[in-house]
C-alpha cells in the first residue's frame, strides 16, 4: 500500500538557541515595539536582524525553502486582553499573501500567559483546536491560511511579542 500526502498542516515551535556571543537584547527588542505601538513603523535592530536570520536559516535548513520576510508589528497584550479569531491569508488575493506567520515572545513574564489557539480540520472531524503557550525567547511559526486567535493574558502583566509575516519560496 503506497500511501500519498496531499496536504499537511505544519507549525514550528522553539526555543531560540544562539552560538556562544551572539545574544538577543530582550529589552532593546521591547523599546522596538513600544516605539511601533505608538506610530510608527518598526524599526531595524540588530537584535531583531539576528531573529530575522535565525528564523530563516533555521527553515531553510530543516525544510529546503527559503523565507522572505514581509512586515514586522509589534505586539503588546494587556492583562485579560485576547483577540477574535484570525486569518493572515488574503483569500481575495491569495497570490500576494504571506505563507507563513512567526510571533516571537520578547517578554511574557509569566508562563503559559500568552496562548495561542489554532482551528483546523481534520477530515471527518470539524472545528479541532490546538493549543501552543509562549513563553519568553520561545517561537512558534504556521501557515498563514490557519485560523488563530489568542486567549486571554492570565498574569498581571504586559506581554510583549513580535509577529513577523514571511512569503516561502
Amino acid at each position: 500500500m503506497k500511501k500519498t500526502t496531499l496536504s499537511e498542516i505544519d507549525i514550528y515551535t522553539g526555543d531560540i538557541k544562539l552560538p556562544e556571543g551572539i545574544e538577543i537584547n530582550l529589552e532593546s527588542l521591547r523599546a522596538d515595539i513600544l516605539h511601533y505601538l505608538s506610530g510608527n513603523q518598526f524599526p531595524f535592530s540588530k537584535s531583531n536582524d539576528i531573529l530575522d536570520t535565525y528564523i530563516r536559516d533555521y527553515f531553510k535548513l530543516n525544510n529546503d525553502r527559503y523565507l522572505i520576510k514581509r512586515e514586522t508589528i509589534g505586539i503588546q497584550m494587556r492583562p485579560s486582553e485576547y483577540s477574535l479569531s484570525l486569518i493572515e491569508i488574503d483569500p481575495m488575493d491569495l497570490s500576494n499573501s504571506v505563507d507563513y506567520v512567526m510571533f516571537y515572545g520578547v517578554n511574557i513574564p509569566k508562563d503559559g500567559s500568552f496562548k495561542i489557539v489554532f482551528e483546523y480540520d481534520d477530515k471527518r472531524l470539524k472545528n479541532k483546536f490546538y493549543e501552543i503557550s509562549l513563553k519568553t525567547n520561545s517561537y512558534v511559526i504556521f501557515p498563514s491560511s490557519l485560523i488563530y486567535r489568542i486567549e486571554p493574558n492570565t498574569s498581571n502583566s504586559l506581554n510583549y511579542i513580535i509577529k513577523n509575516t514571511y512569503e516561502s519560496k
